[in-house]
């Protein structure tokens, strides 16, 4: 007898092949094979049981019941507030900064694209490019007024306050030149580039510093993070063996 099972299950057998997803109902999604409805079913199952054994404690708990927790936790209209799980240290903090990081990490890539983007207009767009840099200046000088004169980065022609930087614009070789409405155009998105750049360089230091002082170490703030500057922190230094 067993010499017999032993030739039958020698003997070649038809390959298990599983059922294909038809082309006419791809649009209905992935047909679902028995093991995911086994899969399905069984975690459906799971979580019944977990919502009706939670049930059953709620129904017997005992409403005189007391935990030293009830003094520490704060309360907000006779209910518990649980502090959100950045507040604690352990696995959750180290979750929270690993998630900061990563943050921090994709301002970084965006503030990359950013810069690629304005230095290739600007090449292509020089007199542009110094046009915006000169703006920016004279905005961050506003209220303190230089008494010398100014000359354009590019051209070496002195800039007055209205009309010279449009002619001294024109005066380069810069293709966007002859053409005031491209001219204007080409100013404009650089002067938002610009000003993007310099929001996700604050943003993307802010958010640095936030994933450094969740780590060890006693600190102090110096300064609060306002639009413009992130925050400014203090560690007291670390005594080396």
């Amino acid at each position: 007898m067993s010499l017999e099972s032993a030739f039958r299950k020698a003997s070649p057998r038809r390959t298990h092949r599983e059922r294909a997803q038809p082309r006419g109902r791809a649009k209905l999604g992935l047909l679902e094979k028995h093991r995911d409805y086994v899969e399905r079913a069984r975690a459906y199952h799971s979580k019944q049981q977990r919502l009706k054994a939670l049930q059953q404690r709620a129904e017997f708990r005992n409403p005189d019941e007391f935990y030293f927790k009830m003094l520490r936790l704060p309360s907000r209209d006779g209910r518990i507030s649980v502090p959100h799980p950045s507040k604690f240290r352990g696995a959750d903090a180290t979750e929270d900064r690993r998630m900061r990081r990563l943050d921090a990490q994709t301002l970084h890539a965006k503030l990359a694209h950013e810069q690629a983007e304005y230095d290739r207009l600007a090449a292509e767009f020089p007199l542009a490019a110094a046009e915006v840099r000169v703006s920016a200046s004279t905005r961050n000088a506003a209220g303190a007024r230089a008494s010398h004169t100014r000359f354009h980065p590019m051209t070496c022609v002195p800039l007055t306050e209205h009309g010279d930087r449009g002619r001294a614009f024109g005066t380069g070789r810069d293709p966007s030149a002859g053409d005031a409405a491209l001219r204007a155009q080409v100013v404009e998105d650089l002067g938002r580039r610009a000003q993007r750049i310099e929001r996700l360089r604050t943003l993307t230091h802010q958010v640095w510093i936030e994933c450094q002082i969740r780590g060890k170490g006693a600190k102090k703030k110096i300064r609060d993070y306002t639009g413009k500057r992130a925050a400014v922190y203090r560690w007291q230094p670390e005594r080396k063996r």
